[in-house]
């Protein structure tokens, strides 16, 4: 009896383990910012997710400068919108502010909430241009 309830509790176990993935759905994104906007519609990066609670997560980092450059590099945005037919609602957005070393990498991550499945895609600006070129990557995640 302790066998097979064993084996029923091994079993259960990892048939959770193995549908975590399912229920969980990452796209991943990387871009150079060299300018003021990178904008994944213009560019046609779209993400397919399922519906879930949406997070975006990644690394920023500097990888260049402009002559006549800040001191400082300027925070950076990353906008999430879903992609429909008409006007694309806003599903959330972030704010980081690199390091102002070269190739220093900066970590961030943000629940932007719950969303419906479709097609997203990334807007990431800066306000200004400051001069500091920008590399980075990352995913955005629904469960």
């Amino acid at each position: 009896m302790k066998h097979k309830l064993f084996s029923t509790t091994v079993i259960l176990l990892l048939s959770v383990v193995m549908a975590l993935p399912v229920l969980a759905n990452t796209s991943y994104w990387s871009l150079t910012l060299d300018y003021r906007i990178v904008d994944g519609d213009k560019n046609s990066v779209y993400h397919d997710l399922t519906s879930g609670t949406m997070t975006i997560s990644g690394n920023i980092y500097p990888y260049s400068l402009d002559g006549g450059h800040n001191p400082s590099p300027a925070p950076v945005t990353f906008s999430v919108y879903k992609s429909v037919f008409g006007f694309d609602p806003f599903a959330g957005s972030t704010t980081v502010t690199p390091y102002s070393t070269l190739n220093s990498s900066k970590y961030f991550n943000a629940n932007l909430g719950s969303e419906t499945a479709g097609k997203y895609y990334l807007q990431v600006y800066k306000v200004e241009d400051d001069g500091w070129n920008e590399k980075g990557s990352g995913t955005l995640v629904t469960k």
